[in-house]
């Protein structure tokens, strides 16, 4: 298992997972830290017949935010600042704009809502990848997903 590799192909989109999850710059780059020394040290573990790396590491960043969240007992409130200051490399107005859009339309669904979305509709998971992530199965995440789905384009069209 090469972690470097690993890493390079899967870190921006860990970190956005758990950045649109917490709000927070800092408590996303931690966490996505540790899911990759979680990697590291529990590489033993994985096994490729049961699922590709990448579903691997969502899960393992799913385990670590729900963690951080039983820890945290409440989400940290979103902050302006965490958008500017991550937007710095590009046209960072219309980053934070489209993204403030997005967050806010998210926060007016539940945490499940918002966890199906983010996988796949902005980090791209399949519908098979995030069954496997919530252990649930393919047929009650499509569905559960396509209802998130309908309920965010309702609040858009609020």
């Amino acid at each position: 298992m090469d972690i470097a590799q690993i890493f390079t192909n899967h870190h921006a989109e860990i970190f956005r997972y758990l950045f649109i999850r917490t709000g927070s710059v800092e408590t996303a780059e931690d966490l996505s830290s540790e899911v990759f020394l979680k990697l590291v040290k529990e590489q033993a573990k994985y096994d490729p017949m049961r699922s590709g790396i990448r579903t691997w590491l969502y899960l393992l960043a799913r385990n670590l935010l729900a963690d951080h969240f039983s820890r945290a007992k409440h989400q940290q409130p979103l902050e302006l600042q965490d958008f500017t200051d991550l937007a710095a490399q590009g046209d960072a107005a219309e980053f934070v704009q489209d993204w403030l859009y997005i967050i806010n339309l998210l926060r007016d669904l539940s945490p499940e809502d918002q966890e199906l979305i983010v996988l796949r509709y902005v980090n791209d998971l399949s519908i098979r990848d995030i069954s496997r992530i919530k252990n649930k199965s393919y047929i009650s995440t499509k569905v559960a997903t396509h209802r998130a789905l309908k309920k965010l384009k309702q609040l858009a069209n609020e």
